[in-house]
This record gives C-alpha cells, structure tokens and sequence, in this order.
C-alpha cells in the first residue's frame, strides 16, 4: 500500500485540481496561458460509456528522461478497476473491488521478483486513489459501493475550458485536437494539456468500441522549483483502447503465489475444509523427482479413496491396489494373482511417531494443505472458473496455489513451487473429486478385502433394528448411508476395525418400520503381523467378535442417529437394535426415537441423595426413557432427574434449584434447559408496552422458565439484562419486529432478547423441496422466523439456502394434499404439528406474514462531482491529471516535478 503520506498528498492535490479545474487568480504567479472557450459551432468532446474496457499507456516523462508503462482494465457491472503498472522493470499493481468494499496494492521490490509487499484496506477507510482516479458512489439503498461509470469517469476539461483546436495527424493516423490551460496554485505550475482523439472514421479494435477513442495526451509548461521555472514535458500514449460488454472475472484477481492480507473485506473467500471420506483420481506432473529416491518423473496417476473418520486409505496404480488400515497396521497389496497382506511401511499418508508408531496424516497434511492459505481471486486452472488460494510451507522457499471450482469449491488443483530448485513447479490435478470415498448411491465397499481373507473364516450374521422416523419417502433411497452408519457402529461396539465387516444384503419392512442387515465378518488371518500404529484395534475371531457385541447390546449401547443428506438442515433416523440374530443367538435392547435428552443439560458421574419430598422413582433401562419420561410427566411439573446406570433407577423432581450434588460414578444428573426453547438476540431489547416485569431474577434460564410458565398470556419472548437483574415478558415475538413498521426496539449492550423458537414443533426432510406453483414466498434471516410465519391455516414450508439468507415456501392446509416435491439438497421440508397454531403464535393466521421492505430508491450514478481538470485529463479511466499526480507522488516522481 502506499504511505499515508503519500496517499493524503494524492487525495489533496488530485481533489483540488478536480474541483478548481482553472483555479486561477490575479495575484498568481506567472498564470501561464488563457484558456478560450470553445465555439458552439465545433464539433462536441466525444463522451464515452462503456460497460467495459482495457487500455494500455505509453508515459513518457521527458524531462526527467524515463519511461513507465500501465495497463487498467475497467468493468462496471463487475464494479472492479485493476491497474498494472512497470517502471525500471518492477512491476507493482492496484486492484480496487468495490464489490467486496476492498483496495488492494502490491509491488514487488525487484524485477526478479523475489520479494513482495500486499496490503488489503477497505475501501471505505483508506480514502484512497481510488476516489480521485475511479470515483466512490455509495446511495442509500445499496449495500456496497461502486466504482463510476465509464461516462462519469471519462469525464474531460470542463466545456468552458477548453478549445477545440481541429484535426490533425499522430503516427499517420487522422485526429481531433483539444486544448485547455491551466495553474494550479498547490504545485505552482502552470501547463497546457493537449489531448487527441481519433475521428468518426477510424476503425476501432472490436464491435464494442467508439470510433472516437482517446490517443494521446500531453502537458507542456513551467514549475516554480525554490523562485526558479523548471520546464516540464510529458507525454502519455493510449494504446489498444478496446471496448466490451464486459470482462472476464478472472481478470480481476493477484499474481500468483501472492499471499496477501489486511482490513477484513468481502475480498477473502474461506479456504474450502476438505471432507472426512473423499476420492479422486491425483495427477502429479513434474520434470524432477519430488522426493528422495523418488524415480517417478513426468506424468504419473493414481486413483485414491480416503476415509479419515474410519482411518482407511486406499490407492490404485496401474494392476496393483493397496488397501492400508491404520486402525489394526495392516496394508492389503492386491493385484490380480492374489492378495498379500503385510505389516504398513511409510508412505505418503502415514505420519511417523516415536518408537515407530506411525499415524494416518491428516487430510491436509497429505496434500500440503495444512499452511495458512490467503484468497489470491478468481482465475481460470485447466479452462475452469476457479478460486485461487496462495500459501507457503514455514521456514523453507516452497510456495503453493490451491484451486477450486467457482461454483461449490471443489478442488481442482495444487501448484507446488520450489523458489531454491530453480522454481521448480510441480503440478497436482485433481480429477472426479467426490466429497466420498464410497460410491453414490451404492453399497459397494471400496475397501472390501473378501478376496484376502479365507473363505472358511468368512461368516455371516444379521441384525435386525427398529427405526422411527416422520420422513415421507422411501427409507430404501437411503441404503447406503444406513449400511454404512451400522457397520461402523457394529465395528465400534465390538472393538474391531470396520474392515472386517462387510455387507451382504439389506431389506426393509415399512410396515413394521424394521430394517434388516445381512453381513459378513471376516476372521482373523493366520499369523498375520502388523505395524505399530497409534489406537491400534486388534484383528479379531469369529468367536471374540460375537462375545464383545452381545456385551454391548446387553449394555443397551447398540443405538445411533444416522444423518441422511448432505445438507446442513437434513433429517436424521433414529435406530436402535433390537434383535442380533447369528447361529441361534438372540439378544434383545430397546428401540429409541428422537433423543429428548437434547432438551435437557448433563452433569456425568455427579447426583444427589436429596431431591425433595415430591419426587417419583421408576425403574427404567436408559437415561433417553428417564428424559422422556420426565418431558411427559403427568403426574407433576418435572425440572430435573437423575438416572444411575448400574441400578437403573430414574428419579424426577419439581425441584427448581440445583441441589448438592456429589461424585456417583455411574449416575448422570440432568436440568431442564429452559432457554432452549428459545432463540437469542445478543445486544437487543424489545421495549413493548405489552409486558410484564419480573425484578431480581438471577439468571435469563429463570426468566425463561417464568415466560414458559406465564399463564395470564401466552408469552413470546423475554428481555433479560445482566446487571438490572430484570426480566421483561412479552405478548410480542422478535419476528413481529420484522413486519411492523412501529417497532420500538433498542440495541443495548449487556442485555439479550430472547424469542420462542417455533421450528421445534416441525418434522423436517431433508434434501427436498416442494414443487408446486404459486406459493407464498419469503425470504427470511433464518428457519426459525420461516416457522413463526407459518402460523394458523400454513401445514407446511420448504426452506432453501441462498446468499441472502432463507427462502421460504409455504403451503396450506387447503393445499396440503396437492404438495408434491423434488429432490433438492440445498432445501428442506419443515412439516407443521396437526394443531392449527404452533408454539410461536396465540393468534391463528390465514398465510404467513409477509416482510415489509422499504422502497428501494431507482439508483443511478452520480454525475461526478470531480469532474474539472483532473477528470479533464481522465482518459480510459484514469485521469491524466489524476495519473499523472499518482505516478509522480508513487514513483517519487513529484520532486520537482
């Protein structure tokens, strides 16, 4: 970035020569030449509007007998200006993102370009350049600032000032001569500023472009140099002028390997985090090996499939494929002759230990993706729109650029460069990259090692599990997912690697909602050996499988929550297992729904002896039943419970306040958690007329219970504040705040609104969207206020991510029977309770409200306040006066002119 010196001296020479275009007075020095005012019988200054155009300067500073070149490159719509520019072979560069509110220099300090300096500010707090060269228009309605338009930046002397001074020839090429004066009283020089533009007849470069484009500028004059004139003399050619509808975004983006950082903006892009499970096909091309004893040069492929959470790798190159567990030490060679299974040695995903353990790398220290990587903008890697990241290995001269796609920031690539082995890149492509290592919509294990094991090891067995879920499709679209989520559950309970479990076949009774698992457990190898790894599982029998499952399903462990989809808001399946059938054996446990033990917060291995008089014991087989238990209570208002694990006893209370509690091995006490049935608002404060005022409450969880409990209205929310103490109910609820216009609402810092949540009382599907026409749509700043607003006579809404927030479609109860939906994974289903309002409104509604938005003001752009001699000078974007002060002030020019 430029000093803040030199900066202020730009903004302050460059806005007085703007708005006093011929600041001229009688008592100045030597005012130089009289501008004339142009006839009305001349031909008019051409005015340009383009949403797009590139130019390239020729600038010659005679007197000071040097030469400099720069390139802009100028788009409106993608509201971004870019400015390269070279002098004495070192290259430096502006970028200004209006878009993303973010200016960014960088200069590199040899031509070598060894060494580098980056900055990135705001645009709204450097008061930079960039609002004398490219202007700053920011209206009331818009969120994000923007760069002028063409026509207001190339913007020359004002009409009065200037002359026209007729055609004539540059380089053989027929032109129009303009001419103006002027003295500007901060340097004490005065200059004539001749400028030229091709005629109506020329042809331009390309169907966008004018005829009339700029070509040459000019400024010829004296300077007062300490009571002395010094002639000045500098010329600034206009090469290549082209036009176009716009520019590439990739255009607008840094060298590579610039890593560069500064103010927070909307310039940096999150480095994407890579996926437990994954696969991809890794092309690695060099010209030198990348490691010792490495003899694999030039082109060299290889399919992987990595499973972090399970710790399994596998690679496939050319007839061989290695399966490696770091789970149990054990590589898998297997090619087509055979399997040979051997101890793991090191490679390139292991990680070394003390005393030779080794561990699986993590995900990004495989793929030198562990650095901290900075946005470097959008480029194009092997003709795909990318986002580019620049890093650096600590303490060594390796550089790296990660690529991912523009669109869902998959990783495409990873440039590896060696600043000591003669800049030595080495290039990692990645292709069919799968946020999976397993196939979609498949059963088929990737890390299946059947054909190692002896076929008289290989036995089955089945599982039968009851699940429960409010999902409308078909749990069969799903196998997948559930297969997988019970092998692992299968491996962790019976202390053996998922590698010896393999899945045969799977059913599904919808009727009785049981789904039934059919797999194979691979025996122990005989003599096999394995490597030190750390957490090592040992490879188990038939006989020490079966032993160590039934422990657990008798322990009532075997019981799961299976995520289905890949989007944040997808539903889940709650199973449990109920019947392990293998060889005659049957053992039983209790089947579970969605855990209620959400509702409630957990103290383990700590319970009390004192839970008051009013209390209830019940014998039970799992805290979830105790929870459950305690939620429904009839018998009277349940706070908290205690569960022991050895005795199984439940105990349930009225108590409100925390008892004593001791250290009891075995025994988890719970609290009801009140403020979770309520969504919080740091900083805000309702301030309604229509409340009730609690004073001395200790906390906002007794504030809760007290609007939960209110009985003389139906309580929406609350204010809580830290240090009044106090605590203020509500009839309203925050998302009312959003809809009506008389709101009276506060930010006050230490107090925390809080509102009902409504999306408790909903089913949701996921990955789903519905389909019918002619919904009710929303956008809104979250699910919660998407389900406040289906209120009364709305069954149900779909909610789909965007960059805005959420957008809600709500159906009726009317309509309920016509919905019909889609695969979507950015959406999901959000079905209303059967009752005809939900916990978040008293009131029922025929639709759901709608937000009141402001009017939104027409726009435009401003005409330009800068539009005198600095704008006079403006060709192709940058001023000549306004370029002219930036070169001579950055490139410490200015002295003396």
């Amino acid at each position: 970035m430029l000093p803040t010196s030199m900066t202020a001296l730009i903004a302050l020479a460059v806005t007085l020569y703007a708005l006093v275009p011929a600041a001229r007075t009688k008592d100045d020095v030597n005012p130089g030449c009289v501008a004339k005012k142009s006839n009305p019988s001349h031909p008019p200054l051409p005015q340009l509007n383009m949403a797009a155009f590139t130019v390239e300067y020729r600038i010659n500073i005679i007197d000071k007998k040097y030469s400099m070149r720069a390139t802009e490159y100028f788009d409106f719509n993608h509201n971004k200006v870019r400015m390269d520019l070279q002098k004495n072979g070192i290259r430096q560069g502006l970028l200004f993102d209006y878009e993303n509110d973010a200016y960014i220099s960088y200069e590199y300090s040899d031509p070598e370009e060894s060494q580098y300096y980056c900055v990135i500010d705001q645009l709204d707090l450097s008061k930079d350049d960039n609002f004398d060269i490219f202007g700053y228009w920011k209206g009331p309605s818009t969120k994000v600032p923007h760069v002028w338009s063409s026509r207001n930046i190339l913007q020359f002397a004002n009409e009065e000032e200037q002359e026209y001074k007729g055609l004539t020839t540059l380089d053989g090429v027929n032109v129009t001569h303009w001419q103006s004066c002027h003295y500007w009283q901060d340097a004490k020089a005065n200059f004539t500023l001749d400028y030229y533009f091709t005629t109506e007849s020329f042809q331009p470069l390309g169907k966008s472009t004018p005829h009339q484009v700029p070509v040459r500028a000019e400024v010829t004059g004296v300077i007062d140099a300490g009571g002395a004139n010094r002639r000045i003399k500098h010329t600034y050619e206009f090469l290549n002028f082209k036009a176009y509808d716009s520019l590439p975004i990739e255009t607008f983006t840094l060298p590579d390997y610039m890593m560069c950082d500064g103010d927070p903006t909307g310039w940096a892009k999150q480095f994407p985090s890579l996926p437990e499970s994954m696969s991809y096909i890794l092309e690695r091309v060099t010209t030198k090996p990348i490691e010792e004893n490495d003899t694999h040069i030039g082109i060299r492929n290889v399919r992987v499939f990595l499973d972090s959470k399970r710790r399994l790798v596998r690679t496939d190159q050319a007839l061989l494929t290695s399966i490696q567990d770091y789970n149990t030490g054990v590589e898998y060679l297997i090619a087509q002759n055979g399997c040979k299974p051997s101890p793991m040695t090191k490679s390139i995903f292991s990680a070394p230990q003390k005393d030779g353990v080794m561990r699986m790398k993590d995900r990004l220290e495989i793929m030198y993706l562990k650095q901290k990587f900075y946005f470097s903008g959008p480029k194009r890697y092997r003709e795909i729109s990318a986002l580019s990241f620049a890093g650096e290995i600590p303490d060594t001269d390796v550089r790296l650029m990660a690529y991912t796609t523009a669109n869902d920031n998959t990783p495409i690539g990873l440039l590896v460069k060696d600043l000591d082995d003669d800049g030595t890149e080495i290039h990692y492509n990645f292709f069919e990259f799968r946020n999976t290592a397993y196939p979609p919509n498949d059963v088929k294990d990737p890390f299946d090692i059947r054909r190692c094991t002896d076929s008289n090891k290989i036995n089955e067995f089945d599982i039968t599990v009851t699940y429960d879920t409010d999902y409308t499709g078909k749990i069969q679209n799903w196998e997948a997912e559930i297969i997988f989520s019970l092998r692992d559950t299968t491996a962790q309970l019976a202390g053996c690697s998922v590698l010896q479990i393999s899945s045969k076949e799977y059913r599904v009774d919808e009727t009785k909602k049981e789904i039934q698992w059919f797999g194979f457990f691979l025996g122990a190898i005989p003599n096999i050996k394995a490597a030190k790894v750390v957490d090592q599982v040992p490879i188990k029998t038939y006989e020490n499988f079966l032993s160590a499952l039934y422990n657990s399903i008798q322990n009532g462990n075997f019981a799961q929550t299976i995520k289905v989809g890949e989007s944040p808001s997808s539903f889940s399946v709650e199973v449990a297992g109920k019947v392990l059938r293998s060889q005659g054996n049957d053992y039983e446990t209790s089947a579970v729904r969605q855990s209620p033990l959400n509702k409630f917060q957990e103290l383990n291995n700590f319970c009390t002896k004192s839970l008051g008089d009013k209390k209830r014991r019940l014998v039970l087989n799992t805290a979830y039943e105790c929870a459950k238990a305690c939620l429904d209570s009839k018998w009277t208002e349940c706070n908290v419970f205690q569960f022991s694990k050895t005795s199984k006893e439940c105990t349930m209370s009225m108590k409100e306040s925390l008892p004593t509690l001791s250290r009891t091995p075995g025994c988890n006490f719970y609290t009801l958690n009140y403020l979770s049935h309520f969504e919080q608002f740091p900083g805000e404060v309702l301030l309604k007329t229509d409340m009730v005022l609690h004073k001395q409450v200790s906390s906002p969880e007794v504030c809760a219970r007290q609007c939960l409990n209110e009985e003389t209205f139906k309580c929406e929310s609350f204010d809580f504040c830290d240090d009044e103490d106090r605590c203020q109910l509500y009839k309203t609820h925050y998302y009312d705040k959003e809809s009506s216009p008389d709101f009276e609402g506060e930010e006050i810092s230490g107090c925390t609104h809080y509102s009902r949540k409504s999306l408790d009382d909903f089913t949701t599907i996921g990955s789903t969207d519905l389909a019918l026409s002619g919904l009710i749509e929303v956008q809104a700043k979250s699910l919660q206020e998407c389900a406040y607003q289906c209120a009364g006579d709305c069954a149900m809404f779909s909610s789909c991510l965007s960059n805005q927030g959420v957008i809600c479609k709500f159906v009726t109860r009317a309509n309920a029977s016509e919905a019909t939906f889609e695969h979507d994974i950015r959406c999901s289903i959000h079905k209303a309770p059967d009752s005809k309002t939900t916990s978040a409104s008293t009131n029922a509604k025929d639709a759901p409200k709608s937000k009141r938005k402001g009017q939104q003001g027409k726009g435009g752009y401003s005409g330009g306040a800068m539009a005198g001699v600095a704008l006079a000078m403006i060709a192709s974007g940058v001023g000549i006066g306004a370029l002219t002060i930036f070169l001579l002030r950055h490139f410490k020019m200015w002295n003396g002119f």
